[in-house]
């Protein structure tokens, strides 16, 4: 059983304020991961520093090549600047609702603790694999 650790801060986008208040409100939000462990290695550090690489041979390529690339990786953010842990999500009224974090892709991974301190949820969650 492989057990995830994230610790994410939530920065709501909604109405151009940071949102203090306990409750996950409806509308875009940026998420970031800070720390992501996975059966003890720092999976967040990796995937930066292999976006980091990917970003610096996409560099040296020739305009039409690093186009395609850019292309075929869908605009995942390999050229257009930002970080390889930060992800914008809208959140609709009813996952708002549940108030609990937000798992993208893999719907088997649930939550274990969660903690909110302001603008900031800290969670661990365990993905069964």
């Amino acid at each position: 059983m492989k057990v995830l650790t994230l610790a994410a801060a939530c920065l709501a986008l909604v109405s151009g304020t940071v949102l203090a208040e306990p409750m996950t409100k409806p509308g875009l939000w940026e998420i970031r991961v800070d720390k992501q462990v996975m059966d003890g290695q720092d999976m967040a550090a990796k995937m930066a520093a292999m976006q980091a690489e990917m970003q610096k041979r996409m560099a040296s390529m020739p305009p039409e090549q690093r186009k395609q690339m850019e292309q075929a990786m869908g605009g995942r953010g390999m050229g257009g600047g930002g970080s390889p842990n930060t992800h914008r999500i809208c959140i609709s009224p009813e996952m708002a609702a549940q108030d609990k974090p937000v798992m993208q892709g893999d719907s088997r991974c649930e939550p274990t603790k969660t903690t909110r301190i302001g603008n900031k949820m800290i969670f661990e969650m365990n993905c069964p694999g």
